[in-house]
């Protein structure tokens, strides 16, 4: 099974860079893995879709703001958890769901298998380089969980 583990985000605005900074971990940890290759992006939207087609399962890492839980909560997602907010006016904005849906029709391979995994933060738009303590603190145990995954398909 090829698979791909996109970290994203931004690691200018301080937890918001939590995607990449697990993807760089895990870069380390499964140097040698075959058929796995990890990624890191700031892109979104519709871009996303060159980095994912081609792949059999996908695992995205990044931080999230719900509101719904608190400060470093973990979740794994699917796409269609995530609900859809289509923003139309800026195609480079569409949520990860009408995306995909889009990449389908235009005849993209996406992978059968997508799993989220975000953490709860609380502020992602102050220029902030560098995770808060709490948010660092969840990068082994999301390497973790990820090399667990991993392990279950091989």
């Amino acid at each position: 099974m090829k698979t791909l583990i996109l970290g994203m985000g931004n690691t200018l605005f301080g937890d918001d860079g939590l995607g990449i900074t697990v993807a760089y971990k895990l870069k380390k940890e499964l140097d040698k893995t075959p058929h796995v290759d990890i990624l890191e992006t700031t892109m979104g939207g519709l871009e996303i879709l060159d980095l994912i087609t081609g792949y059999d399962k996908a695992i995205i890492i990044d931080a999230i703001k719900t509101g719904q839980n608190s400060f470093g909560t973990i979740y794994k997602l699917t796409p269609q958890d995530l609900g859809n907010v289509v923003k139309p006016y800026n195609l480079h904005a569409l949520d990860l769901n009408t995306a995909l849906e889009l990449g389908k029709k235009a005849g993209y391979k996406i992978p059968e298998q997508i799993y989220i995994y975000a953490v709860e933060i609380k502020e992602n738009t102050t220029i902030k380089e560098g995770l808060s303590p709490k948010i660092k603190k969840l990068v082994p145990l999301l390497v973790d969980k990820i090399v667990t995954e991993l392990q279950i398909d091989i």
